[in-house]
């Protein structure tokens, strides 16, 4: 274009850019400049790492080091301390630095040693290399560390709780279901005072236990429906008002693996019938609230299936909860006298699989009687749909049974549930969320309800990894709201969190249950339960609220970097290849290495490990054959390899050296 000046745009453009970059389009950009981000370890090669186009790093290989680069930044692991200077020392209760190694079980607490624990197994099998100090435990899901029960460990005088602080650091596996970072906690029993977990779904609680008021007297009845025999009786749990059923067939017939313990499959054919009584009816007085709770295992079908029902559709109907023909959650109540329903629907279908179920009344009756009514799937409140009806009044108590998997038109049972139920309770209260997250038990589920139970929960799940977990009670005066004094902390920072109270709620009670590090007992204290599945490390327990600036002397951040095999002259000479979040390297004087990325600060380095090959196509070329000449056979019918036999290898072509000496241990 230099010399074109008869076009236009010759006048806008030029022949030399300084400091610009030509863009393919036309035009240009200035060129960017760089920024300080780190000082590299030492002379260091910068590869990248691209997993997608909003997931890149930068990595750094220098000598025998590899460190890591993201968003403008060095990635940074979080580091603690066995040091707590930082704290109050009046308020720490035990350290354990969990730091023992084979040929003991006394796990020490550093704290003047008053409360050493005692592991389930030889500390050389849990010792492992640790974030914190000389070592820590893997705990493996089937170990754990027992501390014998001590007034220091309860937070409370039974009428009043006081502040505590709880800490540790852990490795956070994919690994599914509820997992004890720490506990004094038993499941069902009147023991249990707290526990520090992870969810599920890996998100970060605290529990508190008020084993001084219970639901047990606010069930009206209560099946396990655990019953495997050659008769038709089914259990009511609830002896001092029983409603016993009958099965429509024997219960060894319906008899299934539950979600708690056995269950019955009802196979949409099957149904237990429950006498009418007076107390299965309620009669939207305001002062008579209700609510049904159940484990279903749904499976989709085109028909209505009744979970529980007292109810026939021609003569006599009260409520019923069931799911619909496009398996949405539903409770329903029906005026006799007036013959209109009032319900709430879930917005949403359940999806199939095990659920737990909750539809609560709180007996406001009249037009707008559906307002009153919440449901609830897997802890949480169900988005729903309220249809009211301006005749509506109240349920009229009837003579129909209690039909639990079905419910009667006619006079016949009819829309029975096509799968499983299991432990199905009926309660004359309207259950708070802190009820049903007890009952829920982190989806492990509960046969007796023998505390009031309030906990706090992160709003997000954390990776995988190593994490510095801590929670603190600041034990408020209005125990109505005692859950709001639980401050969250994930590593070094308070996290969003949700609070469950509960109205009914006084204080933890000083129970006899042992702390364990890794786990809980079990409900029938008989072992050990919720398993910590990796590694803990650096666990202490503090009588008083940390402050956020206590917190944080526990944990700093560094560099997260991982060891390398190659020199800094190594690192330049290395060849690369990459597949989602792993990374291929080769290089002529090491064994083929696999860089994996687990999570940002989760990488390995590790040989890869060749299982067919890499080989090249099979050689036909008759001029480049190799053979095997065994001593004391030289024949082509002898090239083969009895055990045991020396020969020396030979190409049949001329110059066709079949191996060299860096070929020796390869395949």
């Amino acid at each position: 274009m230099d010399g074109r000046t008869d076009i236009n745009k010759y006048y806008n453009g030029c022949s030399k850019l300084i400091n610009a970059l030509v863009l393919p389009h036309g035009g240009f950009t200035k060129r960017p400049g760089t920024e300080y981000i780190a000082t590299a370890a030492n002379r260091a090669n910068l590869i990248p790492f691209e997993f997608s186009v909003d997931d890149t790093l930068v990595l750094e290989f220098s000598n025998l080091l590899t460190r890591f680069y993201k968003d403008q930044d060095i990635v940074n692991g979080n580091v603690g301390t066995e040091d707590l200077s930082g704290v109050d020392d009046g308020a720490l209760v035990a350290h354990w630095l969990l730091n023992e190694s084979e040929g003991v079980t006394v796990v020490n607490d550093d704290n003047a040693g008053t409360y050493d624990g005692t592991a389930t197994v030889d500390c050389g099998t849990l010792n492992a290399t640790g974030k914190v100090g000389s070592g820590c435990f893997d705990l493996d899901g089937q170990y754990t560390v027992e501390i014998a029960d001590a007034a220091v460990f309860s937070f409370t005088d039974n009428s009043d709780d006081s502040a505590f602080s709880l800490a540790c650091w852990a490795n956070v596996t994919t690994k599914g279901g509820l997992q004890v970072l720490l506990s004094k906690w038993r499941d069902a029993s009147t023991t249990s005072e707290w526990r520090f977990s992870l969810t599920n779904d890996r998100k970060l609680q605290l529990h508190l236990a008020d084993t001084s008021t219970t639901l047990e007297s606010n069930r009206v009845a209560q099946w396990f429906l655990n019953d495997n025999a050659a008769n038709t009786a089914v259990d009511d749990a609830v002896a001092f008002v029983p409603h016993d059923g009958v099965a429509t067939a024997n219960t060894s017939t319906l008899n299934a693996t539950g979600q708690i313990n056995d269950c019955f499959d009802f196979d949409g054919q099957y149904a237990v019938e429950v006498a009418d009584h007076a107390a299965l009816s309620f009669d939207d007085s305001g002062d008579n609230p209700f609510s049904l709770a159940a484990w279903i295992y749904v499976t989709a079908d085109a028909s209505y299936q009744r979970i529980i029902s007292k109810r026939n559709t021609t003569t006599d109907r009260e409520w019923s909860f069931h799911l619909t023909d496009s398996q949405k959650l539903r409770l329903l109540l029906t005026d006799e006298t007036n013959n209109v329903d009032v319900y709430l629907t879930s917005n949403d279908a359940l999806s199939n699989g095990w659920h737990f179920v909750v539809g609560t009344y709180n007996s406001v009756g009249g037009a707008t009687a559906a307002n009153g009514m919440t449901l609830y799937a897997d802890n949480v409140a169900l988005d729903a749909t309220a249809v009211n009806h301006a005749s509506y009044v109240q349920m009229r108590a009837g003579d129909t049974k209690v039909v639990i998997g079905a419910q009667y038109t006619g006079g016949v049972l009819s829309h029975y549930f096509v799968d499983k139920i299991d432990h199905v309770t009926l309660f004359d209260i309207e259950l708070t969320p802190s009820n049903v997250s007890t009952l829920w038990n982190d989806g492990n589920g509960l046969e007796t309800t023998v505390a009031t139970i309030i906990s706090i929960v992160s709003d997000d799940a954390f990776p995988i990894g190593w994490h510095f977990f801590g929670c603190t009670y600041s034990a408020p005066a209005d125990e109505t709201t005692a859950a709001d004094g639980v401050i969250l902390y994930v590593d070094g920072i308070a996290v969003d969190s949700t609070a469950a109270n509960d109205a009914d709620y006084t204080a933890m009670q000083n129970g006899a249950e042992e702390v364990r590090i890794g786990s809980q007992r079990n409900s029938g204290d008989t072992a050990n339960e919720n398993f910590w599945e990796d590694e803990i490390d650096e666990v202490s327990v503090f009588s008083d609220v940390l402050t956020p600036t206590e917190v944080a002397s526990l944990i700093s951040t560094a560099p997260y970097s991982i060891v390398s095999p190659y020199t800094s002259a190594e690192a330049f000479e290395i060849h690369v290849t990459q597949s989602a979040d792993v990374m291929y390297i080769a290089h002529e004087d090491h064994h083929p290495k696999k860089l994996s990325r687990f999570d940002d600060l989760d990488w390995t380095i590790e040989d890869v490990d060749f299982t067919g090959g890499p080989f090249l196509d099979e050689n036909i070329t008759a001029a480049s054959l190799v053979g095997f000449a065994r001593l004391g056979g030289t024949a082509r019918s002898e090239y083969y390899f009895p055990t045991g036999a020396t020969g020396t290898l030979t190409a049949s072509g001329t110059g066709n050296q079949p191996f060299n000496s860096n070929m020796v241990g390869a395949l």
